[in-house]
């Protein structure tokens, strides 16, 4: 959907499992619903959304691919599953709105630079369990 600059909306039913990477890559979202049966976002799927203020990420989710949500300058919020395992490298970063970050109990490994250039960010909520924090993950 990338380049689509009168898009204002894009419905994906429930049913959808994958979506392919970078699939969303355009400014043009503000909030986006994912469909109930996803199981991973992959890489770089809403790199560079800069309209993008929150998203709820849906509960079978287990992996966030790289740089899924990179440069999302707007994004204020994330709503994480219980099930996220995997936050891969450059997830979140220059998602420079977000302030607040909690992961849940689930959470095994965050990737190099995920929360980087984070710059609004205040707390970091890190989970008992994890374990692997790459280098550079909050910088």
């Amino acid at each position: 959907f990338g380049g689509q600059k009168n898009l204002a909306e894009v419905f994906i039913p429930d049913g959808v499992k994958f979506l392919g990477d970078g699939i969303f890559m355009a400014d043009f979202f503000e909030n986006y619903q994912a469909p109930s049966d996803l199981t991973e976002i992959p890489a770089y799927t809403f790199i560079s959304a800069k309209n993008l203020t929150h998203i709820d990420i849906p509960s079978g989710v287990t992996h966030i691919g790289a740089g899924a949500f990179q440069y999302c300058s707007s994004l204020e919020g994330i709503s994480l599953p219980a099930g996220i395992e995997t936050i891969e490298s450059g997830t979140f970063s220059g998602c420079s709105s977000l302030k607040e970050v909690v992961l849940p109990a689930g959470v095994k490994s965050i990737g190099s630079n995920a929360f980087s250039d984070c710059a609004s960010q205040k707390t970091i909520a890190l989970p008992e369990g994890i374990e692997l924090i790459a280098e550079y993950a909050f910088v």
